[in-house]
């Protein structure tokens, strides 16, 4: 029995577990011990977060560190040794160091005798051997607090070793979100510092979803595409936790928003798909400033495979032999693979003149498959669909997309039964799109822009691919995709497909 194994790359589907949602502050400079600190901490108070997060100078001048700092946030400080109460049974307080925290009263020293990070418990990859940059997680986020300072051993420019670990372990990190947090802002319209140069490392390329800096006294969130892959990345300021305010020069190219009339920290929420980024004033007790959402489907938190084995059939006719799915019965969702937004659309599956699909093997069941092999942890669906009948279509529909979106499919054929040696004669066809540029892989035979023919033996090294992209869909934002037997490639006794 021959099986074609539809795959989609860049439109992929997904089962998503129960969102795990953290609340967390961030805000710099700060250590001040003055009565804008203490406004700032009571503000992160009341809205209780899970843990905070600083962007640099924590302690000021010839104060101790615990005055300028446990002070105000001990009860979220983890091993706290200070004079200000029992401290947190688990660390809630992540630090980044800023040029204050190394020139001023104790030095670097006295931060790191001070703060045991990430802490006891924490996860962690535990990979930079430091507390001067480390990295945390905390529910759906990855954290990755780097050393901004020139004094850094390992060095800040984009060739160094702390470059290299950050790049390296955003690469491997399985997290939905990453968030790089520094002292010194790679982008900042402040007036008093501006855009550090050499901090502007390609973060989004190497996989970061934000940036959060300090060192200027000001907020602002600046929007750029680095790579220019269409997708908005956003870099922020957040230095007004109470050391003084200062002003913006010329803004920078990207800058969105800009305050610094009074103190104030961030606010983000972050689940498995959107995290919101706030800045709350400490003006009228507490005014929001600044919100900003990142939206999309997690992949990360997928459990199952999404196959046609695993969907609920909506209606049947039987007369017709047609059966109907829709994966939103089963609380799926339909992803662009590349970017991780969420899609509002649907799709369905069916078989004409016949025969309804199987589900046999649709789950990656086979490990030595070339499918699995080839596709395994980069993709979220498979589907099995059989045909025993010559010339029976098999449609796949996809439908209420974004008709101002391109996408992109690819598909394989895997025959991974060698009883069937002489009918692996496939076309498939792509139908309702307005355009679609066909770019399969050698070994498919192109009828036409819109058709390919393809056939393969018994685990071929990972099948034939064919693959359409800049596709736009019809007015009613649906295109389908119809695979049959094609008689033209060969023929055998046993005309499946």
């Amino acid at each position: 029995m021959l099986r074609l194994l539809i795959i989609c790359f860049v439109v992929a589907f997904e089962s998503v577990s129960l969102a795990q949602s953290i609340k967390f502050a961030a805000f710099g400079d700060y250590g001040d011990n003055n009565i804008a600190e203490a406004n700032v901490a009571n503000l992160v108070d009341s809205f209780n977060p899970d843990f905070v997060i600083t962007t640099g100078d924590n302690s000021y001048d010839t104060t101790l560190i615990d005055i300028n700092i446990g002070q105000y946030y001990q009860q979220y400080i983890g091993n706290y040794n200070g004079d200000y109460g029992s401290g947190s049974q688990t660390n809630r307080f992540f630090p980044s160091l800023g040029n204050h925290d190394y020139k001023d009263e104790g030095s670097v020293e006295a931060y790191e005798s001070y703060f045991k990070l990430p802490g006891s418990g924490i996860q962690s990859s535990n990979t930079s051997g430091n507390e001067r940059y480390y990295d945390f997680i905390q529910g759906p986020v990855h954290f990755f607090v780097i050393n901004s300072n020139e004094e850094e051993p390992d060095g800040i420019s984009i060739t160094s070793d702390q470059a290299r670990w950050l790049q390296i372990q955003l690469a491997e990190s399985g997290s939905p979100w990453k968030i790089v947090i520094l002292h010194h802002p790679p982008y900042s319209s402040g007036a008093n510092h501006g855009s550090d140069l050499t901090m502007q490392w390609p973060y989004e390329d190497w996989g970061a979803d934000a940036v959060l800096a300090g060192h200027d006294h000001i907020y602002e969130r600046i929007i750029l595409d680095e790579n220019s892959d269409g997708v908005d990345f956003p870099y922020f300021v957040t230095g007004l936790g109470g050391r003084s305010l200062r002003a913006f020069g010329p803004p920078v190219p990207g800058s969105a928003v800009r305050y610094s009339t009074n103190f104030g920290s961030m606010i983000i929420t972050a689940s498995l798909t959107s995290i919101d980024f706030e800045f709350w004033s400490i003006a009228n007790g507490s005014t929001l400033i600044d919100a900003y959402t990142i939206t999309r489907c997690d992949d990360s938190s997928v459990e199952d495979l999404v196959a046609y084995n695993d969907l609920i059939p909506l209606s049947s006719n039987n007369d017709a032999d047609v059966t109907e799915y829709d994966y939103t019965a089963i609380g799926s969702k339909l992803i662009d693979y590349s970017s991780g937004d969420c899609l509002n659309g649907t799709i369905t599956g069916q078989t004409v003149n016949g025969y309804n699909p199987k589900s046999n093997g649709g789950n990656f069941s086979n490990s030595s498959s070339d499918a699995f092999l080839t596709f395994d942890g980069i993709v979220d669906l498979s589907g099995v669909a059989e045909l025993e009948a010559t010339n029976w279509d098999n449609i796949i529909t996809f439908n209420n997309l974004d008709k101002d979106k391109e996408y992109t499919i690819t598909l394989t054929a895997n025959r991974d039964n060698p009883g069937y040696d002489n009918a692996r004669f496939t076309k498939v066809t792509i139908e309702g799109t307005v355009t679609a540029t066909n770019i399969s892989s050698t070994g498919v035979v192109v009828n036409s822009n819109e058709s390919v023919s393809f056939s393969t033996g018994y685990n071929t090294i990972n099948g034939y691919l064919a693959k359409w992209t800049n596709i736009t869909t019809g007015p009613d934002g649906s295109f389908s995709i119809k695979s049959e037997w094609d008689s033209s490639l060969g023929s055998g006794s046993d005309n499946t497909k």
